[in-house]
């Protein structure tokens, strides 16, 4: 099923200037800029998105970043690719992707935790084809 961006920004804007966090694997350039303009649409529409992207080196590290960025926000959009899939399951050579696996492992303890109970994270694909690359 392919992600309605527009009605989903709808939705969230009902509440009261929402906290949503970005998770997403860099895969390339030309995605990480689709995902910035996605954050960018998102705070056009009063959302507060957060988003690496928008941070240069945070004073906590990006580990700690993650956790505080992940617990404050109201969501987490997870933006599901073939590679954010990819370094979740160890698919990838030792030393990549360790944001996407810290972000990852953060949202499955966070979910365990609630037994899988799901009011907080969102899962978005752009295109159905990120997915089986």
């Amino acid at each position: 099923m392919k992600f309605n961006r527009d009605l989903e920004v709808r939705v969230m804007s009902q509440q009261e200037n929402p906290i949503v966090f970005i998770s997403y694997s860099q895969d390339s350039l030309s995605f990480a800029d689709q995902v910035l303009s996605f954050a960018n649409k998102l705070r056009r529409e009063g959302i507060d998105a957060i988003l690496d992207q928008y941070e240069e080196a945070p004073s906590e590290g990006w580990p700690r970043w993650m956790e505080n960025s992940i617990n404050r926000a109201d969501y987490v959009i997870v933006i599901g690719s073939k590679g954010y899939y990819d370094k979740i399951y160890g698919n990838v050579e030792l030393g990549k992707g360790r944001g996407v696996k810290w972000e990852g492992n953060l949202i499955y303890q966070k979910l365990y935790m609630s037994d899988t109970m799901n009011n907080k994270y969102i899962p978005v694909v752009f295109d159905e084809s990120d997915l089986q690359k």
